[in-house]
């Protein structure tokens, strides 16, 4: 398609998935429009189910997979429904409807790009014809599904309710839309409104327009995400995750990510798998059809099939089987390959009637599964291989590439032990009894004497090659005396430490065998602490028996302190870097007019003492006082409001996350109820004197006397009412004050009885 048909100038983005807020659960709702101008909404996420009606969502319960967005629209399969639920979606009926509906409907519309579907509208009604009560909740839509094009509601059009309405219009009974919807009358409510397909129906919806809104469908944006050589195992234990998915001659595929991609040689499989990968279909793990619509990769040489992994069942296929699917043809080297159901595509089984290895459109492939569950998805190599930059899937476009050095290994606080241990020796730790350092934005800061060395374990030290790592070794740094040290060790006990002679300038510095070092202990014949060249003491230590390294590191004295930022060590350059705090999502809750406190437990990761700032939000103000935050609403707000804070170390890092407020309404109560005349005759006007307090204090608004239609209504003053609703009828009346609710007070009711007497 060539842009979004029916556009206007104005648009709104609808969805959970905007950069602005990215959650994984559908918490931010944008109000469905009531009475507003003309205007264009792209609708880019839906909520799996109706665990929050209101806003847009799976109406079927376990059809999360039954849809999904594509840059054509709205993908449907099989059994779902998708609406949009207005806020009010109770069954209180006494106030107004939250659309005209007679009004929506004629003006109402929707646009398929291909297949089957029907429009349709929840709602509730009171119709005492139907000999009901309580309110009854039914759904209308057509008789007959819509096709490809724009369709537009008619009230001469067939529908039909899926309750009964009356005597007249029973359960799934063809008749014209007005004719149900004048036996439905006023006392409604509608909740929501979409498009539904049945068993067995597909069909792609471009848009809706509802009450001066068009409803555009698209897919959103892809996120980023890195994939590194260390993220892919080299074996399918575990599946779930990145890992090479072949064996070749028992050996597996061989892949590697470089600078350039993912480097595939000869036949190898890169998969992505799911963590829900057993032989069954009880879940699907994504929508396929849509999936696939917005899959696409990229290679920058060579060839390569792009590869889907799925269990299935067909027809005269009851049990689960597994199967792959990919392109008849290898995508090639250049622009990015976009997938469509178009494409031809084979199957490594056979799927129903279609056979295996035989080229297909990819839409008919998918539509031979009856049951299917996504375990993989990837890429496959055979002969030359391939490089491949990017692929992306279901909303998420991962690129290949080691963007850090090779060999480089990040050194955090909390990756060095506090003091030197049989546990601890073999990992980054403290070599001086009470040695004192910490991990700052410049560095590893060595406070006087301190010794920070990395240990080799036990039966891991390396007994050859110390004259290589050290004439490749080098330290920078940053301020301070320092010194490189490393610790070796030979038979029967022989123990010594090598370093400079001299302490090392700012800036990095190169080890060489021609400098003068010193040893802590004597070597043989060498003795300690005598300066001369390392290469001597290197031929000093390798000429002892059972010769090996212990640790390596750096070293301060009791006259000053350093900062090291960097160790380069056999081929591995370690950096030491303080990690920013981390800032998470945070939740409240309140009433409307109250105030409410949090405290912020953050700790820093790598155990630095933090501090807070916040933002005020939109909707209120926060005030701080060192690790707690009162939020305070807006006089008349409820809903959803949040402020922003950040947590910040003592070195300047800092991440800032967003505490998320749901300020409710406050409970009201009709607390008292006073009818006048105290004896009441048919002949005699009836008051009733009502009381609300919302809370706690004398409420505002309107409440209503309500029978099976309301009597009376009238403003609230200083909490209080009187209503006039006129004579009755000899004979025991029940009736309901129904207190109507403001911004920031919710509704409330209570009956009561009047019973009229003759005189």
């Amino acid at each position: 398609m060539d842009g979004i048909r029916y556009r206007r100038p104005a648009t709104r983005v609808v969805g959970t998935g905007c950069a602005a807020v990215m959650m994984a659960s559908s918490v931010l709702l944008i109000a469905p429009p009531s009475g507003a101008a003309p205007d264009d909404t792209i609708v880019i996420e839906i909520a799996p189910d109706e665990t929050n009606y209101a806003g847009w969502h799976q109406g079927y319960a376990d059809a999360e997979y039954s849809f999904g967005l594509t840059e054509d629209g709205l993908s449907m399969t099989g059994k779902s429904q998708v609406i949009n639920g207005y806020d009010d979606n109770d069954s209180d009926l006494s106030g107004e409807d939250n659309v005209d509906l007679r009004a929506a409907l004629r003006a109402a519309a929707y646009t398929l790009e291909s297949g089957e579907a029907r429009f349709q509208v929840a709602l509730f009604f009171d119709n005492t014809d139907n000999g009901t009560v309580d309110p009854v909740f039914t759904t209308l839509r057509p008789q007959d599904p819509a096709t490809e094009g724009r369709n537009e509601v008619g009230t001469s059009d067939a529908w039909v309710s899926s309750k009964a309405i009356d005597a007249d219009h029973g359960a799934n009974a063809p008749a014209p839309l007005g004719d149900l919807l004048e036996a439905i009358g006023d006392q409604r409510k509608t909740i929501g409104y979409g498009v539904l397909t049945t068993p067995g129906s597909e069909a792609v919806v471009d848009s809706i327009d509802w009450d001066g809104t068009t409803y555009a469908f698209r897919s959103a944006g892809a996120e980023e995400s890195m994939v590194a050589d260390r993220d892919i195992g080299f074996d399918e234990t575990p599946y779930a995750g990145w890992h090479q998915g072949v064996e070749n001659a028992g050996e597996p595929g061989e892949h590697e990510v470089t600078e350039d991609g993912l480097v595939m040689t000869g036949r190898s499989q890169v998969i992505k798998g799911y963590d829900d990968n057993t032989l069954d279909v009880d879940s699907r793990n994504v929508h396929l059809p849509s999936v696939l619509e917005n899959a696409s990769y990229t290679l920058a040489e060579g060839d390569a099939w792009f590869q889907v992994a799925a269990f299935f069942t067909a027809a005269g296929q009851t049990d689960p089987a597994f199967t792959t699917l990919r392109p008849a043809q290898p995508a090639q080297a250049g622009d990015e390959q976009a997938i469509s159901l178009d494409d031809e595509w084979i199957a490594s089984r056979a799927i129903g009637a279609v056979p295996a290895n035989t080229p297909t459109p990819l839409r008919d492939l998918v539509g031979a599964m009856t049951e299917y569950k996504v375990i993989g998805f990837g890429v496959y190599t055979e002969g030359d291989g391939a490089t491949v930059s990017d692929l992306t899937w279901d909303h998420t476009k991962y690129t290949f590439a080691d963007t850090r050095p090779t060999g480089t290994e990040q050194v955090f606080f909390a990756d060095i032990a506090p003091a030197e241990t049989d546990a601890t020796y073999g990992h980054w730790h403290q070599g001086v009894e009470s040695g004192a350092y910490e991990v700052n934005a410049d560095g590893l800061f060595l406070d006087g004497r301190s010794q920070v060395i990395n240990g080799y374990d036990e039966g891991e030290q390396p007994n050859a090659g110390l004259d290589r790592a050290l004439s490749e070794a080098s330290y920078t740094v940053e301020s301070g005396d320092a010194w490189f040290q490393v610790a070796v060790g030979w038979a029967e006990g022989g123990f010594a430490t090598l370093r400079p002679a001299g302490p090392a300038t700012a800036g990095e510095n190169e080890i060489s065998l021609d400098q003068e070092w010193i040893s802590s202990n004597a070597i043989g014949d060498v003795p300690a602490n005598a300066a001369m060249p390392l290469a001597d003491l290197v031929n000093a230590i390798q000429s002892q028996s059972g010769s090996h390294v212990l640790a390596f590191g750096v070293y301060s004295d009791t006259a000053g302190d350093a900062t090291v930022s960097s160790i380069e060590w056999d081929g591995t350059t370690y950096e030491f870097v303080n990690r920013a705090p981390k800032a998470t999502r945070e939740s409240l809750e309140t009433k409307a007019r109250k105030s409410v406190t949090m405290r912020f437990d953050k700790t820093d990761r790598d155990g630095n003492p933090v501090t807070y700032e916040v933002d005020n939000p939109v909707n209120g103000k926060v005030e701080l006082d060192g690790r707690k935050a009162t939020y305070t609403p807006d006089r008349n707000f409820t809903g959803k409001d949040r402020f922003r804070y950040t947590v910040i170390d003592p070195y300047g890092e800092s991440d800032s996350g967003y505490v998320v407020v749901q300020v409710e309404k406050l409970n009201a109560k009709v607390t008292g109820i006073r009818v006048t005349p105290k004896k009441v005759t048919p002949a005699k006007r009836v008051s009733v004197t009502v009381r609300v307090v919302s809370g706690g204090e004398p409420a505002s608004g309107k409440v209503a006397i309500r029978a099976k239609r309301v009597l009376g209504q009238k403003k609230l003053k200083d909490g209080k009412a009187t209503i006039k609703i006129g004579k009755l009828k000899r004979g025991k009346h029940t009736l309901t004050a129904r207190y109507l609710g403001t911004k920031v007070s919710a509704k409330a009711s209570r009956q009561f009885t009047i019973k009229v007497v003759r005189r």
